[in-house]
């Protein structure tokens, strides 16, 4: 049919076609948002955000409240019990607070510590960013003043159900992988070290970035009072978010030491 049709028509045709693809995946994509009932109305106007998930790294604005996602908190707290308790002893006390524990300019979250008499054996860290999490060779850690090393380090898919909690919540453009990072000393010979925070400088194409978690009591040994005991009770965990606390990512991050090479 299409040989016995003169040129104008067949170019007609084949102008119609592209016309159709171009036009049927926005046209698909803006009637899935209409059906979406949490999506907000496309005629109304933007509204100024006044909380964020807790480990939206975009979200810089001071004064914002940070908010913990029940769904992402669960997940967080399975991959920490997956990748950590599995592999160590009985001194291992992962940290699984609904609010969750983010840095300062939440690039990641420490899952999970090891702490002795001594000090800090190892940590266990999620790096959202997808700059920190891409690799580990762009990453230098520190205990207070002790270089950490990477023991191990692994790239992690994010459920597609927790990357639409998290949207919900305001994290328009969550990453599709995240970083799981376990440290130990560098020094050699050296088995725990003593600091009050994390630190990391990592390299990106812009430059080094930098970034602090204040450890406050969870760089103790597990026998030292849990935060979990002075936490408010909730009625339903699985369904309510839970404001973070601002004691360890203030809203205005002070500007983190540079690492010492």
């Amino acid at each position: 049919m299409i040989a016995s049709m003169n040129r104008e028509t067949r170019a007609n045709l084949i102008f119609i076609s592209l016309l159709l693809a171009v036009m049927i995946p926005p046209a698909y994509i803006t009637i899935k948002k209409k059906l979406d009932p949490d999506a907000r109305r496309m005629g109304a106007p933007d509204v100024v955000p006044h909380q964020a998930a807790y480990i939206d790294y975009n979200m810089q604005r001071p004064g914002i409240e940070r908010i913990a996602p029940p769904k992402t908190c669960a997940w967080v707290a399975e991959l920490a019990d997956k990748r950590w308790r599995g592999a160590s002893g009985d001194s291992i006390h992962p940290e699984q607070r609904r609010e969750g524990l983010p840095s300062e300019k939440h690039t990641f979250e420490v899952a999970a510590v090891e702490a002795t008499g001594e000090g800090v054996k190892r940590i266990g860290l999620i790096a959202w960013d997808p700059e920190m999490s891409i690799n580990p060779t762009y990453c230098k850690f520190m205990v207070g003043e002790n270089p950490m090393k990477v023991t191990s380090f692994d790239q992690i898919g994010i459920p597609p159900d927790v990357r639409h909690e998290l949207q919900k919540f305001g994290f328009v453009n969550p990453p599709k992988l995240v970083g799981w990072y376990e440290l130990g000393p560098e020094a050699a010979g050296v088995a725990a070290v003593r600091g009050d925070s994390l630190r990391v400088v990592f390299i990106t194409p812009r430059g080094p970035r930098n970034d602090r978690w204040l450890a406050g009591n969870h760089f103790a040994p597990p026998e030292s009072p849990s935060i979990k005991e002075g936490a408010p009770a909730s009625a339903d965990p699985a369904t309510s978010p839970t404001p973070v606390s601002t004691s360890s990512a203030p809203a205005t991050a002070p500007t983190s030491p540079e690492i010492r090479e």
